[in-house]
C-alpha cells in the first residue's frame, strides 16, 4: 500500500513538474507578447498589465519559473498530509468534548463579527472606490446599501447562536448547513472588505478555521465514532495559514531571508523604537528571523504529532506578540492570537453540552 502509495505520487509529481517546465517559455510569451490568448487572460486576469508594470518582467519571469517547484511543494505537502496523518489524534477524547470546542469556536467569530461589521459601515462612505474582486465581479457591481450589510450580520449572529445554543444529534445535517453558510456570509463580507485595493490578513486564520469547521462538521456527520479527527482536520487549516507563509518567505526570499542586513531592511520597512534598539544587535536580530520562519514551517508537524500544538501555541504567541512589538504590524488583540487557542491539543475533559 506504501508503496502504491510512493509511486503514485512520484508520477503526479514528477509528470507536473515537466510539463511546466517545458511550458515556462509558452506561458512567458502569453503574459508578456500580444497573441490571440491575450484578451481571454485580461477578461480573467484585469489586473495583469498593472502587475507588469509595477513588478516588472524580471519579477515576473522569476514567479513563473518557480511554478515548477511550487508544484513539487504541493504534491509533498499533499503527500505527507495522507502518509503520515496521526492514527489516534486525541485517543482518551470524547465526541462530546470535541461539540463543546466547535461551539466555542463560533462564539469566537461573533466576537469579531461586530469589528467587521464596523469597518464595512465607515468603508461605505467611500463606496465610490469600491472595486469588486476578481472572482466576485459576476455579482458584486457596487458597494450594497448599509441596510443589506447589517441583514447579513444579523443572519450571521441568528446562525451561530443556534449552532450553539441547540443541542444536535451526532447524524444531524441541519449544523453543516448552517457551518456552510457562516462561511459564505463571511466570504461575502471579507470581499466586500477587500474591495478597496488593500488585501488585510487580520482574519486569515479565523476565515480558514470557517473554512476548516465546515470539513470538521462533515466529517463528525459521517463518522461520529472519529470526531477527534475531525477537531484534527479544524486545526490543520488554522496552522496551514503558518505554514503556507513561511513557504512562501522561502520560495520569494530564499538564502536571502538569512542573510546579514535582512532585519536591518524590515527594520527600515517598519520603524519602531524597538527596532532601533535591535538593529544595533544584528545577529539578534537575524536570530529572530530563522526563528520566526522556523516556527511557521515546522508548524505541520501537528498533523503527525498532536501535542506540537503546545509549541504552535506559545511559539504563534510569541511570533505574534514580537512582529506586533518589533515592526508594530498587528497587535495584541488580533484574531490571530485567539485562533491559536484551538490549537491547543485535547484532553478528556467533560463539558457540558
Amino acid at each position: 500500500m506504501k508503496s502504491n502509495l510512493n509511486q503514485q505520487f512520484l508520477i503526479v509529481g514528477g509528470i507536473g513538474f515537466l510539463v511546466l517546465f517545458f511550458l515556462e517559455g509558452f506561458i512567458s510569451e502569453l503574459i508578456f507578447q500580444k497573441s490571440i490568448f491575450s484578451d481571454l487572460i485580461l477578461r480573467f486576469y484585469p489586473t495583469l498589465p498593472e502587475k507588469l508594470n509595477s513588478l516588472g518582467e524580471e519579477d515576473i519571469s522569476f514567479y513563473i519559473n518557480q511554478l515548477k517547484l511550487r508544484w513539487l511543494a504541493i504534491v509533498a505537502f499533499s503527500y505527507y498530509l495522507i502518509r503520515f496523518t496521526a492514527i489516534k489524534p486525541y485517543n482518551s477524547v470524547d465526541n462530546q468534548s470535541v461539540l463543546w470546542k466547535i461551539r466555542l469556536f463560533y462564539i469566537v467569530q461573533l466576537v469579531y463579527l461586530p469589528d467587521l461589521l464596523q469597518e464595512l459601515r465607515f468603508r461605505g462612505q467611500w463606496k465610490a472606490l469600491f472595486e469588486p474582486l476578481l472572482l466576485f465581479s459576476f455579482f458584486e457591481t457596487s458597494f450594497p446599501l448599509e441596510y443589506f450589510i447589517q441583514v447579513i450580520g444579523i443572519l450571521l449572529f441568528a446562525a451561530s447562536a443556534i449552532l450553539v445554543l441547540v443541542k444536535w444529534e451526532v447524524n444531524d445535517f441541519k449544523p453543516l448547513i448552517l457551518s456552510i453558510f457562516i462561511f459564505l456570509a463571511w466570504t461575502y463580507l471579507l470581499s466586500l472588505f477587500f474591495g478597496f485595493g488593500k488585501i488585510d490578513h487580520t482574519y486569515s486564520s479565523l476565515y480558514m478555521g470557517l473554512l476548516g469547521m465546515v470539513f470538521c462538521r462533515y466529517y463528525v456527520l459521517n463518522d461520529s465514532q472519529n470526531s477527534s479527527k475531525a477537531y484534527l482536520l479544524f486545526q490543520a487549516f488554522i496552522w496551514s495559514c503558518y505554514f503556507f507563509s513561511g513557504l512562501e518567505k522561502v520560495f520569494l526570499s530564499g538564502y536571502q531571508w538569512f542573510q546579514s542586513g535582512h532585519f536591518q531592511i524590515l527594520c527600515h520597512l517598519h520603524p519602531t523604537g524597538l527596532c532601533e534598539v535591535l538593529e544595533k544587535q544584528p545577529i539578534v536580530g537575524e536570530l529572530l528571523l530563522i526563528l520566526a520562519l522556523s516556527f511557521q514551517l515546522l508548524s505541520c508537524l501537528q498533523w503527525r504529532f498532536p501535542k506540537w500544538g503546545y509549541v504552535n501555541v506559545f511559539g504563534g504567541i510569541a511570533f505574534h506578540l514580537g512582529t506586533w512589538l518589533v515592526f508594530d504590524v498587528g497587535g495584541w488583540q488580533s484574531p490571530w492570537i485567539v485562533m491559536l487557542l484551538f490549537l491547543w491539543p485535547m484532553s478528556n475533559v467533560k463539558k457540558p453540552v
